[in-house]
């Protein structure tokens, strides 16, 4: 059976548990699902209202087509709950994470040669012109939504929140960018910089200090920066000050490096995402285009926005409440079906209950 009414708070948390505890190998065993999720059953390309155990494709196929061990089953039993719940199967495409691969390539991580230097608080080289976004320049004092990247990867991101722990300011963006424990982290990118090459490395502002691959998310110490928690990109008074649990249906904004400012809406919760090899991302939600506000091209997110915020639209404006950590998104560039345009997130919740940190002083 379906839940013919909205569930409840709890219903949700018990299927998000049973997604994450029981589907995993699920995940993992069926070749074509990305992704599995709690979503609204959608039948003729109609929102029915209804919740469901959604997996998420690359495309769908007939069923009559595949194996018997990769078919999705009509419905999942949760034990906690007593109930049945059906499930239901989305084509969401291929996805990646979204800083821009295509920047590895070509020698850039040797072609620059690593030394420890002095940190600094100003721009090493004030006389030198820098790009025009300031997202993108050397910024003495960090905000949400500006170029970063790490010496993990070397490839740009971007900053999604400023936090507090041990009344310390830090940065949190994702894993897959800042990388693990140790690693150094720098804004701007130097990929936004007119010298590449002459101390890049002075841009340091701090070292990652906790990082957890399971969310995709790290969190690195700012030691040379003064810190802004206003949202670059926002209306000026947009400061993340809670977070809460996305929703389905909620309207969703992210200010991101390289698609900058666009609009979603929430279509999946508490999924869990394939990774490469067996590894799985916990605690995710999937945002599709929202149907009011189109972005540029239909690309709600593109290479290089990877750790931008999202943030909760309250009446027309951002409000604030954040809900995510931006990880990847589909891989359709630029196809201009909304249907295909999807980006995934780590809730900000998940964050907390990993490390204890406050949003100001």
């Amino acid at each position: 059976m379906n839940l013919a009414r909205p569930a409840s708070q709890q219903e949700i948390e018990e299927i998000g548990k049973f997604i994450e505890t029981e589907l995993t190998d699920v995940l993992n065993a069926i070749e074509n699902v990305r992704a599995i999720g709690i979503g609204n059953k959608v039948t003729t390309d109609a929102d029915v209202g209804h919740i469901a155990i959604c997996f998420y494709v690359q495309k769908k196929i007939d069923v009559a087509l595949l194996e018997e061990d990769q078919r999705v089953v009509p419905y999942y039993f949760i034990p906690a709950i007593q109930m049945a719940i059906v499930t239901d199967v989305q084509p969401m495409g291929g996805y990646k994470p979204k800083v821009n691969l295509s920047m590895r390539f070509g020698g850039i991580k040797s072609f620059f040669e690593l030394r420890e230097i002095d940190l600094v608080t100003r721009n090493p080289h004030p006389d030198r012109p820098q790009q025009k976004n300031p997202r993108n320049r050397f910024q003495a004092v960090l905000r949400p939504g500006y170029s970063i990247e790490s010496s993990w990867t070397n490839l740009p991101g971007t900053l999604g929140m400023i936090a507090y722990v041990a009344n310390e300011p830090h940065i949190v963006s994702c894993h897959h960018l800042l990388g693990p424990v140790n690693q150094t982290v720098r804004q701007p990118s130097h990929y936004d910089l007119d010298d590449q090459i002459n101390e890049y490395q002075q841009y340091t502002v701090g070292t990652v200090k906790f990082a957890w691959d399971d969310i995709d998310i790290s969190i690195a110490h700012v030691q040379s920066r003064e810190v802004d928690p206003r949202i670059f990109g926002f209306e000026e008074e947009t400061i993340p000050i809670k977070a809460a649990a996305p929703a389905i249906g909620d309207h969703v904004i992210k200010s991101g490096r390289q698609t900058q400012v666009t609009h979603g809406q929430v279509k999946g919760i508490k999924a869990i995402i394939k990774k490469k090899g067996d590894k799985v991302l916990k605690r995710q939600f999937i945002i599709g285009m929202h149907p009011d506000y189109p972005p540029p091209f239909y690309e709600i997110t593109k290479n290089s926005d990877s750790g931008c915020p999202w943030m909760k639209v309250d009446g027309l404006e951002p409000g604030n409440t954040i809900l995510g950590i931006h990880i990847g998104g589909d891989i359709h560039d630029a196809d201009r079906n909304p249907s295909r345009e999807f980006a995934y997130a780590t809730e900000v919740i998940a964050i907390q209950e990993k490390i204890n940190f406050s949003f100001k002083l």
